[in-house]
């Protein structure tokens, strides 16, 4: 894959698909410019590392707590993008000096919401520093509650930027671009979502009056 796109883009353009991968980190930079460092980060954890993990023939599966389910069945010894597993065997650990993703959880109550006082009943608890402190098992929003044990401070990870991701996802275009990239290596998602089954929420929710919008 990486060679015929490296052979069609030097056909198009003359351009390598290293030098068209400095282009595309530039021009989606803030003024079209980043520290070579960052440039650095761009290339080594670019589409050469998507290829190489390819070649390793992972299993891709939808929703985070599948793949941690299935480390210690058949041959899976180890899963990433996931929170753990209630059995053990999966377990989080974070990089030292390579980058890695966490983001803010959102919440809020529509304002035609059917059960609005079910909704805020729910807000509260889950916002209380008792369920903040000992249900949700990571950083909590809240200053008076510490990060989890053994843990730093969400912002004093160095590699990490909690707010990246929300400014990532805000670019609409340059996302489907990205996906796109994505999917000429990895191909369509298939399967089953686990946290929606029957397909109810997806592109096009059903309300729970049964109508589509």
């Amino acid at each position: 894959m990486e060679d015929t796109l490296d052979q069609q883009l030097r056909h198009d353009s003359g351009l390598s698909h290293l030098q068209y991968s400095v282009l595309v980190f530039l021009s989606e930079a803030p003024e079209g410019r980043l520290r070579m460092t960052d440039l650095a980060e761009n290339l080594k954890y670019g589409f050469g590392y998507l290829r190489k993990l390819l070649a390793q023939n992972p299993k891709f599966v939808r929703g985070t707590q599948d793949s941690s389910d299935l480390v210690g069945t058949g041959d899976y010894v180890a899963d990433f993008g996931s929170g753990g597993s209630a059995s053990g065997l999966s377990q989080v650990t974070l990089p030292k000096r390579s980058p890695w993703v966490a983001w803010p959880q959102t919440g809020a109550i529509l304002k035609n919401a059917p059960h609005q006082a079910a909704a805020k009943l729910y807000l509260s608890w889950i916002l209380s520093k008792d369920a903040q402190t000992h249900d949700i098992g990571t950083w909590s929003s809240r200053t008076d509650v510490a990060p989890p044990a053994g843990r730093k401070g969400i912002f004093d990870y160095r590699n990490m930027n909690p707010l990246g991701l929300g400014a990532f996802m805000s670019d609409r275009t340059a996302l489907d671009r990205y996906k796109a990239r994505v999917n000429l290596y990895v191909g369509d998602v298939q399967g089953v979502n686990p946290s929606d089954p029957k397909g109810v929420l997806g592109l096009y929710p059903v309300s729970q009056n049964g109508a589509q919008g």
